[in-house]
Protein backbone atom coordinates (compact mmCIF):
# COMPACT_ATOMS: atom_id res chain seq x y z
CA UNK A 1 0.00 0.00 0.00
CA UNK A 2 1.43 3.71 -1.22
CA UNK A 3 3.41 4.99 2.32
CA UNK A 4 0.68 8.53 1.75
CA UNK A 5 -2.26 6.32 2.04
CA UNK A 6 -0.99 4.62 4.36
CA UNK A 7 -0.58 7.99 6.24
CA UNK A 8 -3.45 9.83 5.55
CA UNK A 9 -5.29 6.62 7.02
CA UNK A 10 -4.13 6.61 10.20
CA UNK A 11 -4.56 10.15 10.22
CA UNK A 12 -7.84 10.22 9.75
CA UNK A 13 -8.22 7.51 12.32
CA UNK A 14 -6.74 9.54 14.81
CA UNK A 15 -8.87 12.55 13.79
CA UNK A 16 -12.04 10.08 14.73
CA UNK A 17 -10.95 8.18 17.53
CA UNK A 18 -10.33 12.15 19.24
CA UNK A 19 -13.84 13.25 17.83
CA UNK A 20 -15.29 10.20 19.30
CA UNK A 21 -13.40 11.09 22.85
CA UNK A 22 -15.22 14.42 22.90
CA UNK A 23 -18.58 13.26 22.66
CA UNK A 24 -20.82 13.94 26.45
CA UNK A 25 -21.26 10.10 26.50
CA UNK A 26 -17.51 9.14 25.88
CA UNK A 27 -16.62 12.09 28.60
CA UNK A 28 -18.90 10.99 31.13
CA UNK A 29 -17.24 7.46 30.44
CA UNK A 30 -13.78 8.28 30.72
CA UNK A 31 -14.04 10.71 33.63
CA UNK A 32 -16.30 7.25 35.62
CA UNK A 33 -13.30 5.07 33.75
CA UNK A 34 -10.41 7.86 35.85
CA UNK A 35 -12.15 7.52 38.71
CA UNK A 36 -12.41 3.73 39.09
CA UNK A 37 -8.62 3.47 38.13
CA UNK A 38 -7.70 6.10 41.19
CA UNK A 39 -10.05 3.83 43.18
CA UNK A 40 -8.53 0.37 42.66
CA UNK A 41 -4.72 2.02 42.79
CA UNK A 42 -5.19 4.49 45.35
CA UNK A 43 -4.36 7.63 43.67
CA UNK A 44 -5.61 10.98 44.33
CA UNK A 45 -8.06 12.22 41.71
CA UNK A 46 -8.62 16.01 41.93
CA UNK A 47 -11.10 17.75 39.00
CA UNK A 48 -10.85 21.15 38.00
CA UNK A 49 -7.85 22.51 39.79
CA UNK A 50 -7.10 26.10 39.94
CA UNK A 51 -3.08 26.53 38.74
CA UNK A 52 -2.56 28.80 41.75
CA UNK A 53 -3.47 26.02 43.90
CA UNK A 54 0.09 24.16 42.53
CA UNK A 55 2.81 24.83 44.92
CA UNK A 56 4.56 28.02 43.98
CA UNK A 57 7.99 25.66 42.74
CA UNK A 58 5.74 23.67 40.73
CA UNK A 59 4.28 26.82 39.40
CA UNK A 60 7.63 28.32 37.96
CA UNK A 61 8.48 25.44 36.63
CA UNK A 62 9.19 26.02 32.86
CA UNK A 63 6.33 23.29 31.39
CA UNK A 64 4.29 25.63 33.03
CA UNK A 65 5.39 28.94 31.27
CA UNK A 66 6.04 27.44 28.10
CA UNK A 67 2.50 26.39 27.68
CA UNK A 68 1.06 29.42 29.63
CA UNK A 69 -2.24 29.47 27.76
CA UNK A 70 -3.16 25.76 29.35
CA UNK A 71 -3.20 27.45 33.09
CA UNK A 72 -6.73 25.74 33.25
CA UNK A 73 -6.63 22.32 34.90
CA UNK A 74 -9.23 19.59 33.82
CA UNK A 75 -8.28 16.73 36.10
CA UNK A 76 -4.84 15.53 37.92
CA UNK A 77 -4.22 12.54 39.00
CA UNK A 78 -1.56 11.71 41.79
CA UNK A 79 -0.17 9.09 43.51
CA UNK A 80 2.90 6.56 43.36
CA UNK A 81 3.61 4.22 41.05
CA UNK A 82 6.83 1.78 41.11
CA UNK A 83 8.44 3.87 43.78
CA UNK A 84 7.90 7.08 41.82
CA UNK A 85 5.48 9.93 43.03
CA UNK A 86 3.77 11.07 39.72
CA UNK A 87 1.06 13.70 38.99
CA UNK A 88 -0.95 13.27 35.63
CA UNK A 89 -2.04 16.89 34.83
CA UNK A 90 -4.65 17.75 32.43
CA UNK A 91 -4.58 21.02 31.15
CA UNK A 92 -7.18 22.73 28.51
CA UNK A 93 -6.57 26.33 26.37
CA UNK A 94 -9.73 28.76 28.19
CA UNK A 95 -12.49 29.04 25.90
CA UNK A 96 -11.83 25.71 24.74
CA UNK A 97 -12.71 23.08 27.11
CA UNK A 98 -13.98 20.16 24.89
CA UNK A 99 -10.52 20.67 21.69
CA UNK A 100 -7.44 21.23 22.78
CA UNK A 101 -5.60 20.24 25.72
CA UNK A 102 -1.92 19.13 27.01
CA UNK A 103 -1.24 16.05 29.53
CA UNK A 104 1.66 15.97 31.55
CA UNK A 105 3.42 13.63 34.03
CA UNK A 106 5.07 14.74 35.87
CA UNK A 107 7.64 12.83 38.61
CA UNK A 108 8.84 14.38 41.91
CA UNK A 109 11.79 13.94 42.98
CA UNK A 110 13.70 15.41 46.60
CA UNK A 111 17.10 14.81 44.84
CA UNK A 112 17.02 14.16 41.12
CA UNK A 113 20.01 15.21 40.18
CA UNK A 114 19.27 16.46 36.94
CA UNK A 115 20.19 19.33 35.24
CA UNK A 116 17.55 22.19 33.60
CA UNK A 117 17.07 20.95 30.22
CA UNK A 118 14.01 20.91 27.93
CA UNK A 119 13.72 18.90 24.81
CA UNK A 120 11.05 18.51 21.96
CA UNK A 121 11.20 17.43 18.78
CA UNK A 122 13.06 19.97 16.05
CA UNK A 123 10.18 22.57 14.35
CA UNK A 124 12.11 22.84 11.06
CA UNK A 125 10.77 26.42 10.14
CA UNK A 126 10.02 27.69 13.39
CA UNK A 127 13.35 26.88 15.16
CA UNK A 128 15.19 28.43 12.33
CA UNK A 129 13.30 31.64 12.57
CA UNK A 130 13.91 31.18 16.53
CA UNK A 131 17.99 30.66 16.36
CA UNK A 132 18.19 33.61 13.70
CA UNK A 133 15.97 35.58 16.87
CA UNK A 134 18.85 33.99 19.12
CA UNK A 135 16.92 31.20 20.72
CA UNK A 136 18.95 28.54 22.46
CA UNK A 137 20.02 24.79 20.41
CA UNK A 138 22.54 22.94 22.54
CA UNK A 139 24.76 21.09 20.08
CA UNK A 140 25.53 17.91 20.52
CA UNK A 141 28.50 17.82 18.17
CA UNK A 142 29.44 14.07 17.97
CA UNK A 143 25.58 13.68 17.06
CA UNK A 144 24.69 15.07 14.35
CA UNK A 145 21.00 12.39 14.26
CA UNK A 146 20.43 14.13 17.61
CA UNK A 147 20.87 17.33 17.71
CA UNK A 148 18.81 17.61 13.92
CA UNK A 149 15.79 15.52 15.58
CA UNK A 150 15.86 17.62 18.54
CA UNK A 151 15.60 21.10 20.08
CA UNK A 152 17.84 21.09 23.20
CA UNK A 153 17.85 24.09 25.79
CA UNK A 154 19.00 24.36 29.44
CA UNK A 155 20.34 26.85 31.89
CA UNK A 156 24.26 25.71 31.98
CA UNK A 157 24.83 24.24 28.87
CA UNK A 158 28.05 22.35 29.92
CA UNK A 159 25.94 19.84 32.56
CA UNK A 160 23.00 19.56 29.49
CA UNK A 161 25.62 18.42 27.45
CA UNK A 162 27.80 16.20 30.00
CA UNK A 163 24.16 14.74 31.20
CA UNK A 164 23.29 13.93 27.29
CA UNK A 165 26.04 11.27 26.75
CA UNK A 166 25.83 8.31 24.24
CA UNK A 167 23.83 5.99 26.34
CA UNK A 168 20.96 8.81 27.55
CA UNK A 169 20.65 9.79 24.21
CA UNK A 170 20.50 6.15 22.67
CA UNK A 171 17.43 5.70 25.22
CA UNK A 172 15.78 8.75 24.43
CA UNK A 173 16.03 7.96 20.61
CA UNK A 174 14.92 4.35 20.83
CA UNK A 175 12.27 5.60 23.23
CA UNK A 176 11.06 8.45 22.05
CA UNK A 177 7.51 9.13 20.94
CA UNK A 178 6.87 11.77 18.16
CA UNK A 179 5.29 14.86 20.16
CA UNK A 180 6.82 14.26 23.41
CA UNK A 181 8.06 17.39 25.21
CA UNK A 182 10.86 16.67 28.05
CA UNK A 183 11.75 19.11 30.73
CA UNK A 184 13.49 18.91 34.27
CA UNK A 185 15.28 20.41 36.75
CA UNK A 186 16.88 19.51 40.34
CA UNK A 187 13.25 18.19 41.71
CA UNK A 188 11.53 17.61 38.90
CA UNK A 189 11.08 15.26 35.63
CA UNK A 190 8.02 15.65 32.94
CA UNK A 191 6.76 14.39 30.02
CA UNK A 192 4.00 16.27 28.48
CA UNK A 193 1.62 15.33 24.97
CA UNK A 194 -0.94 17.55 23.29
CA UNK A 195 -4.25 15.21 23.69
CA UNK A 196 -7.97 15.97 23.81
CA UNK A 197 -8.81 17.23 27.29
CA UNK A 198 -11.63 13.82 27.86
CA UNK A 199 -8.72 11.86 27.95
CA UNK A 200 -9.04 7.79 27.78
CA UNK A 201 -7.62 6.34 31.58
CA UNK A 202 -5.60 4.52 28.89
CA UNK A 203 -3.47 7.43 27.87
CA UNK A 204 -3.04 8.10 31.32
CA UNK A 205 -1.34 4.98 31.83
CA UNK A 206 0.37 4.88 28.74
CA UNK A 207 2.05 7.98 29.49
CA UNK A 208 2.52 7.10 33.25
CA UNK A 209 4.44 3.60 32.16
CA UNK A 210 6.52 5.61 29.24
CA UNK A 211 7.65 8.23 31.53
CA UNK A 212 8.88 6.03 34.67
CA UNK A 213 9.84 3.31 31.73
CA UNK A 214 11.95 6.51 30.25
CA UNK A 215 13.13 7.79 33.59
CA UNK A 216 14.26 4.91 35.55
CA UNK A 217 16.40 4.10 31.76
CA UNK A 218 17.79 7.65 32.02
CA UNK A 219 19.00 7.00 36.01
CA UNK A 220 20.35 3.55 35.58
Amino acid sequence: MNLALVIGLLLLLIIFASMVSRTPAAQKQNLENTIKYCEENNYEFVRNMKFEDLPKKLQEFTTFQRHIGYKEFHSIVKGNYNNYDFSLMTFIYPGNNSTYGRLICLITKKEGNYPDFYLRDTRTVIDTVGKLLGKQDINISDDKKFSDQFLLQGNNQEQVINYFNSARRNIILKEHVNGYEYEADSEYFAISYPLSPSIPVEEYKALLSKTVSILSKLEA
